[in-house]
């Protein structure tokens, strides 16, 4: 961000951007205050959540009443995120997908293809169990599979976590019920760590330190990979899917201008600038996510960089699914988190978990 704060000035002589980094366990909170307290900075950068708030209390500017920026280069799911009745709220110069991460080394020393677009969830089920390793008191050495990949299921066999309108949850639901018994069953075979297993660890530890053979996650996690990941091969892979459906999971963060910004001309030229085609090639070269315009897409292929398979977006696209946006996700979420990891370790019955879940969440909801 400082290299394009830089070349941004340069450009503009008469902006003076100054940059305030937060930590990200204190930014929500930062935020929130910000806007309660109407002391706000002229651009921020957002999660989901924290754009979904900030909708519900009215407190964006609708960019495109500030200036005009064409977004029909951009991925066509931005607009589903950040536009609503007709007006864009958000733009963004990069997001990331989930994709499978795969450790060619693990899979050639026991001659087994890696996985491709034809690949579904139960091919990977036999490749996890027959890479898992664990030592002669049955403590694992390298797991199959690693990474989140139960949204990913409940998506792929048809079904949903809440309605719409997120007005009721939709936890207590044969998909949920079908993608929590698959879950599971690799975790009891020990294709996929057990919790008491993870310890401190977490999915991309495991896949970096060479304890996993595959990994479901974002594509955030190549940065770390290109640089902590140096003494085995690995590339990614399309996500698995089921009955030859399949969904990707779309993560974006945006830059938003707050409402009651003073700025407001100078904040559209800051946001329109890291928008624009240098700066996403910055980005690119940097190797911080996908760039979102769709002509920039050759170029970040063409870069001589980890992973191999980055023409994957390509394939991606068409089944891209953007993130849950609503105020309460992340609350929701941890309410999921909590009583899934008791139903995988045997402390609750399937239907009891689903329905506690459901009734928990729509407590919230209401």
């Amino acid at each position: 961000m400082e290299r394009i704060k830089t070349a941004f000035e340069r450009e503009n002589p008469e902006i003076n951007v100054i940059l305030n980094h937060i930590p990200g366990n204190m930014y929500d909170q930062k935020i929130k205050t910000w806007i309660a307290s109407g002391n706000v900075p002229d651009v921020m950068h957002v999660n989901a959540d924290t754009y979904s708030y900030l909708m519900t209390k009215d407190s964006l500017a609708a960019i495109d009443d500030i200036g005009n920026l064409d977004n029909s280069d951009f991925i066509p799911q931005f607009r589903d995120i950040f536009e609503k009745a007709g007006k864009t709220y958000g733009m963004t110069y990069f997001f990331n997908y989930f994709c499978l991460y795969y450790n060619k080394d693990l899979f050639d020393k026991k001659g087994i293809a890696y996985p491709g677009l034809n690949t579904g969830w139960d091919d990977i089920a036999k490749i996890a169990q027959a890479l898992t390793v664990r030592d002669e008191k049955g403590i694992l050495v390298s797991s199959g599979l690693t990474g989140g990949i139960f949204d990913t299921l409940v998506y792929e066999y048809g079904g949903d976590f809440f309605d719409k309108n997120y007005t009721k949850s939709l936890f207590n639901t044969e998909p949920v019920k079908k993608a929590l018994l698959w879950n599971k069953k690799l975790v009891e075979n020990g294709s996929i760590p057990a919790a008491k297993d993870y310890e401190s660890l977490s999915s991309l530890d495991y896949f970096q330190m060479n304890k996993a053979a595959m990994m479901l996650g974002g594509t955030w996690s190549i940065t770390d990979l290109s640089f902590k990941a140096k003494d085995f091969n690995w590339d990614i892979a399309a996500v698995p899917t089921i009955s030859g459906k399949r969904t990707v999971q779309l993560w974006v963060n945006g830059f938003v201008i707050p409402a009651k910004s003073l700025n407001k001309k100078a904040a559209f030229k800051f946001i329109a600038y890291l928008c624009s085609e240098k700066a996403q090639k910055t980005m690119v070269k940097l190797q911080i996510g996908i760039p979102s315009r769709l002509s920039l897409w050759d170029f970040y292929i063409t870069q001589n960089t980890v992973p191999e398979n980055k023409s994957l977006v390509k394939d991606s696209l068409p089944f891209f699914r953007p993130r849950h946006m609503f105020a309460q996700f992340n609350e929701a979420q941890k309410i999921m988190n909590d009583y899934t990891k008791l139903y995988f370790e045997g402390r609750m019955t399937l239907d009891d978990t689903c329905k506690k879940v459901e009734s928990e969440i729509n407590k919230i909801l209401h």
